[in-house]
């Protein structure tokens, strides 16, 4: 399955197998969304991946109004990846 440009939202990112899906997705070109309560462990997950393919989203999933607000970030978390797909018309 072809997964480049496509883009995922994985909870519990920061750690174990989150961390690892994480990982794998962004390593296949999939822009991802990370989230997890330890706001530092994401941090240093967005440093160790290429710019721009992790984007790091603080929040406890059992809040259920942070999960609404991060919604929508998350479902189109940059541009930046449309801007690298080679000649998009509709980017």
């Amino acid at each position: 399955m072809a997964l480049r440009w496509q883009t995922a939202w994985v909870t519990g990112a920061s750690s174990g197998i989150g961390r690892a899906l994480v990982v794998q997705l962004a390593g296949q070109g999939v822009t991802v969304a990370g989230s997890a309560r330890n706001a530092e462990a994401l941090g240093e997950l967005t440093a160790s991946a290429p710019e721009g393919r992790i984007l790091p989203v603080p929040l406890d999933v059992t809040d259920l109004g942070a999960v609404s607000a991060a919604g929508p970030r998350c479902a189109r978390p940059r541009r930046r990846a449309c801007d690298r797909r080679p000649a998009p018309a509709a980017c």
